[in-house]
Parts: structure tokens; sequence; C-alpha cells
């Protein structure tokens, strides 16, 4: 007899053999309508039969249950004694055992504690050794890629200091060599201004030379003018002092001669100063035309300039372009072959442990593992930019 035919519970008022008998002749039965009496007869006793049946069921279940719930008590009770006489047997065990694990407990916290400094030092001297290779890099004005020179090695990062050092060196080179040619461009350019600021200086000189000489031209016909009027003045007064009617006439025609010569004196000056207006136009003009000479020069000089500045930077971008390809594919095989390296070591399965130390350990070791996946990934990616 096995377990479960032995924990069977058997009720007496009731068994499957009454319930399938109850199931074969009530089940089928109907009513079939208000007038059916026979029917309604039928399933009122069958009704009350199976009602009586389960009351009797109801009956011997909590009597029985009440034996079972007794004896459950009276189980409880006496488990209750042996664990009031246990606990104090257990609670010395566990104090004992208690300073044991306590003990293991510091020792473990102890040992973080020499882990954490350890890697605080660790951290301390790989950022030191940071700063230092970076302040050397920065000297000879290179990039700074931090994580790169954290994680290389001494030869990996003497040789990007080479390499740091020998393109210092070229843009160097490459900068005095823009300096000289930029030097030789502003001595042309001065020369060139120079020699526009000599003839500019020519031609004014030129202009103040026929000023000069046009106001010492007026100022001799003037002196002239002067000359014959104050002749003519005396010899008038002279023949006026003779014959007084002559010189009546002769102030008559004084005054005439004096208003012509004074229409003519006015001619004389508006025809001076329209000849001074032109040459001081001609002036202007000339300045003018050498302002915007000057200015169509030097956006010239500007523009050579600019054009051969966005030159060398072309020059320089495609130079510095094609030796980033060519670091790339250069890079690239050993690149790819430590992509697949990172991705074995992501597939390499984690053992099944049961012990809490060791699942401990475990978990800082694909800590650790994770970092490491992760730094090699970024130096691969920047090794040749591989895709996965």
């Amino acid at each position: 007899m096995t377990t479960a035919e032995k924990n069977e519970i058997v009720f007496h008022s009731v068994t499957d053999a009454i319930i399938e008998k109850f199931s074969g002749e009530y089940l089928p039965l109907t009513i079939d309508g208000i007038d059916d009496k026979k029917g309604f007869a039928l399933v009122h006793a069958a009704r009350m039969e199976v009602k009586t049946l389960r009351v009797e069921l109801e009956k011997e279940r909590k009597r029985r249950k009440e034996f079972y719930l007794q004896a459950g008590r009276d189980i409880d009770s006496k488990a209750k004694a042996f664990e009031a006489r246990l606990r104090p047997i257990e609670d010395h065990l566990q104090a004992e055992e208690g300073k044991i694990t306590a003990e293991k407990e510091r020792i473990r916290r102890e040992a973080e504690a020499a882990k954490e400094r350890m890697r605080l030092e660790v951290e301390a001297a790989i950022r030191a050794r940071t700063q230092e290779r970076a302040n050397k890099l920065q000297k000879l004005g290179a990039e700074i890629e931090l994580d790169l020179i954290s994680d290389c090695t001494e030869d990996e990062f003497a040789d990007i200091l080479t390499a740091a050092e020998s393109e210092f060196e070229e843009r160097r080179a490459r900068e005095e060599q823009e300096a000289r040619q930029r030097a030789a461009l502003a001595e042309k350019e001065r020369t060139e201004r120079e020699a526009e600021q000599k003839r500019l200086a020519a031609e004014r000189a030129e202009l103040e030379r026929l000023r000069a000489k046009q106001e010492a031209e007026e100022k001799t016909r003037r002196a002239k003018e002067e000359m014959i009027l104050n002749a003519q003045r005396a010899k008038m007064e002279e023949e006026f002092r003779r014959n007084e009617k002559i010189v009546a006439e002769a102030a008559r025609e004084q005054r005439e001669m004096r208003a012509v010569e004074e229409a003519e004196l006015a001619a004389a000056r508006k025809k001076i100063d329209d000849e001074r207006r032109a040459v001081e136009a001609e002036r202007q003009r000339i300045e003018i035309e050498n302002a915007k000479r000057e200015a169509a020069e030097l956006a010239r000089i500007e523009e050579q300039e600019r054009v051969a500045r966005e030159a060398r930077e072309r020059e320089q971008a495609a130079r510095e372009e094609a030796e980033h390809a060519a670091r790339i594919e250069a890079m690239r095989p050993d690149g790819e072959k430590l992509w697949a390296y990172v991705r074995l070591l992501e597939l390499v399965p984690a053992p099944e442990l049961t012990h809490p130390d060791a699942v401990y350990a475990l978990g800082e070791m694909k800590c650790d593992l994770d970092r490491l996946v992760k730094r090699a990934e970024m130096y691969v990616r920047q090794m040749g930019e591989i895709k996965e």
C-alpha cells in the first residue's frame, strides 16, 4: 500500500458509487412545463434525497475534522514544548557559530578595504602616469586621448610619443616654411605699396607745383595790371592839372576805362577761379582714382592671400585625411584580429559555483572582465574603426 493510499480520506455517508448512481439517475430528470406535475414531483423527491445526503456529509465532515483539529492542537503543544527545550541549545550553538561568522566577516571587510586601498593606489598611480604622459604630448601639441595613453604600455607610449615628436617636427617645419612664405609675400606687398606711395607722392608734388605756378603767374599778372593802372592814373592826374576840362574828360574816360578794366579784371579773375577749380577737381579725381587703385590692389593681395591660405588648408586636410586613411588601412588586419579576440572573451561561459566566497569572487572577476572587454573594444575601434 502506497503513502497516497494510506492517507486517502474515506467518508461513510457518501461514496463515489452513490454520486455516480445519483448522476446517472437524476441528471437526466427534467420538468416539461408548469403542468408537468409528475416530472416536478420526481425532481423534488430527487433533490430532497440529494440534499439529505449532502447534510449528512457536512455533519460527518465537521465531526471528523474536529478530531483532526484536536490532534493538530495536541501536536502543536507537544512541538512547542520540545522547541522550548531545544531553543537554548540552538541559541548557544548559534552564538558560538556567530563568533566565527563575525570574525570571518571582519576578515572579509579588512580584505575588501585592503583591496580598495590597493585599487585606489593603483588608480592614483595610473592617473599620475597618465598626467605625465599627457603633459609630454601637450608640450608637442599632439591630440591627447586619455583612455588610450592610460591603458597603453611604456613601449606603446614610447611609440606614440615618437610619432607625436615626428608630427611636431613636421608641423614646425611646415609652419616655418609658411612663415617664410608669408614673410616673402609681405615683403613683396610692402615693396609694391612703397612703389605705389612714391608714385602717388610724385603725382601730388606735380599737382602742388602746377598750383604754385598758377598762383605765381596770377600774382605777376595782378602786379602788372596794378602798375599799368598806377601809370595811367598818374598820367591822368598830370593832364588834369594842366587842363581841368581835359582832366574832367580824362576822369570820365578813366571811369569808363576803369569800368572796362574792372570788367576785364573780373573776367580774368573768374577765368583764374575756373582754372583753379578745374585743377582742384582734377587733383581730387586723381586722388580718388589712386585710392580706388590702392583699395583694388589691397583687395587683390588679400584675395591672393586668402586663396593661398585656403589652398594650404585644403592640402593640409587632404594630407591628414590620407594619413588617417593609411593608418586605418594599415591597422585594419590587427584590428579585426583583436575584435575577434574581444568577441571570444565575451563568449567565455562562467562556471556554476555554490560557495558564497567563490560566487563573490566570480562576480568581481566578471566586473573586471567586463571593464577589460570595454577597454579592448574602445582600443580596437580607435585602431581601425572596426565594425561588428
